[in-house]
Order: C-alpha cells, then structure tokens, then sequence
C-alpha cells in the first residue's frame, strides 16, 4: 500500500482517481444528490456498482496539522455534525454512504474514517491515522475490491463496513472482554429506556413477564455485581444472542457458497433480521 502516497499529493481529481484505482472501484462520481463529496462505488462491474452504496471522500484542511483530539472535536461540533451526518440522513438508500474516507487538503496531516450511524457523529465513530500508519493502510487494504465483504439488502448492495472500522478480534480473550462490554453498555442503557417508555412500554412487561415465569424477586436493577437483575439478564441475552445469530447467519453463507462457486455476496445482518438467524436451541 505504498502506492497510497499518490493520494496524498496532487488536484482533487487526480487524487480521487489514484484512491480509486488503488482500491479497484469501477465507479467514480460526484454526489449524485449535490455536494463536497465524491462517490466511489466497489462491484465486480459498473453495473453491480451501481447498486453498491457508496463510500463519501472528503477533503478537509482541517485535517492538514491537527491531532487526533482535535480532529475527533471538530467533527462531531455542530456545524460538522449537519455537513456529515445531515448530509448521511439528507440521502436516498442507494446514495447513502456506509463511510467517509476525509483526507487532508494538503499532502501532510492524518485521514479520517467517520462511521455514520442513526443519532448523529460521536467520537467514538471516528478514527484518525498518520497516512504512513500500518494499521491504517492495513484498513485500506480491507477495503480493495476483492476483499471488501457486501451483503444484500432488498434490491441495495451494502459494505460490511464495520469489519474495515473495528480492528479485528484474534483471540477468545479479547473476544469475550469485547462481548462483556458490549453487554454493560446495553445494561446501563437499560433503565433509562424504561424510565423513558413508562410502565407501559416494552421493557417493563418484560420485565413483569421475567418475574412471573423466572425470578420472582428480580429487580430492575442491582447495585451488587454478585446479584441478578433484569437488567443484567436481558442485556446478556441480547449480547450473546445477536453474538450467536451473527455466526450462524455466516454459516449459513458458507453453505451456500459451497453450493453456488463464486457466490460472494453475504445476506445483510441487522437488527430487524437478526432474529432469522438464531437457532432453535436459543432461547433469545
């Protein structure tokens, strides 16, 4: 990934076409839609690409000598939040982006990944590297056509963008630290959503339900890690069951790849499918 640095100098055409041809897209464009940002579309074809949502370039010069903080700060301040994220929510499903790649105008400072997600840009979404940073040009890498996984939603080709923004977990470890933290955040989460729906709302006739059939003592919280709470149990279930869904959704992938050689296209993981993909033996 050498040949990044060509990037990194020259007009902001040229530098597009070198990112372009550096990560095999067929297709360049400007925003269909209008604005600062270009269109690169990965596919086989141009005629796959056309139906691939896109990845959004940016070029920033505040990119040009800041740091990471400072960078992280600027992005998410609120004239950035409606540049970025209004113009995420501003787009048709087949314009919306999965990622924005932002480079520096000049050819020194660091290149940002910004994930979109629904409720606005956090920093946590945003990740920035020094051009020359390995683990950066190893993201890049997983973004070259060939090796960029895509899922299919309805008639969309979506990137499995998160497998390029996250590094990836190596060891059963780190996975099950990363599955512990993913399940104390929902925890935390947990109340304030019932505070917020009501004693009508979901949560609460669950847990109403989790009493009646479960624990008759349960509480929705606990302040003693040893004790269990509603909290802790359904943040648990939905953690490691999402977890479970995810693997045999990807399992069920392999087997049809076996089935069709050169079937590579994955069907597209999210919330409101997850539940397909949970075996039987889940009680999730």
């Amino acid at each position: 990934m050498k040949q990044f640095r060509v990037v990194m100098s020259g007009d902001e055409n040229s530098r597009i076409e070198s990112l372009q041809q550096l990560l095999g897209y067929p297709i360049k464009q400007r925003d269909p839609q209008g604005s600062q940002f270009w269109y690169l579309r990965p596919g086989v074809d141009e005629s796959v690409a056309e139906d691939t949502c896109p990845i959004a370039v940016g070029f920033y010069s505040e990119l040009d000598d800041a740091t990471d903080e400072e960078i992280k700060k600027f992005l998410t301040s609120k004239d950035e939040q409606q540049k970025i994220y209004g113009h995420y929510i501003g787009r048709i499903s087949e314009n919306q982006p999965v990622m924005y790649l932002l480079l520096p105008k000049s050819q020194q400072g660091r290149v940002a990944l910004v994930l979109p997600t629904e409720g606005g840009l956090r920093q946590r979404h945003i990740q920035t590297f020094n051009p020359n940073d390995r683990q950066f040009l190893g993201r890049l890498e997983r973004l070259r056509q060939g090796t960029l996984k895509v899922a299919r939603r309805a008639l969309l080709l979506i990137l499995q963008i998160d497998w390029v923004f996250y590094p990836g977990v190596k060891t059963a470890q780190e996975l099950a630290k990363q599955m512990a933290e993913i399940a104390r955040a929902i925890e935390k989460a947990i109340p304030k959503v019932m505070r917020a729906q009501g004693k009508e709302g979901y949560l609460h006739k669950l847990f109403e339900s989790f009493k009646r059939e479960l624990l008759p003592t349960l509480k929705p919280t606990s302040d003693n890690e040893k004790d269990y709470s509603f909290a802790d149990i359904y943040a648990q279930t939905v953690a490691y069951g999402l977890f479970t869904a995810r693997v045999f959704g990807f399992l069920e992938f392999k087997k049809e790849q076996e089935k069709k050689p050169g079937y590579d296209i994955e069907p597209d993981f999210y919330r409101n499918n997850a539940w397909e993909y949970l075996p039987e033996t889940n009680p999730s």
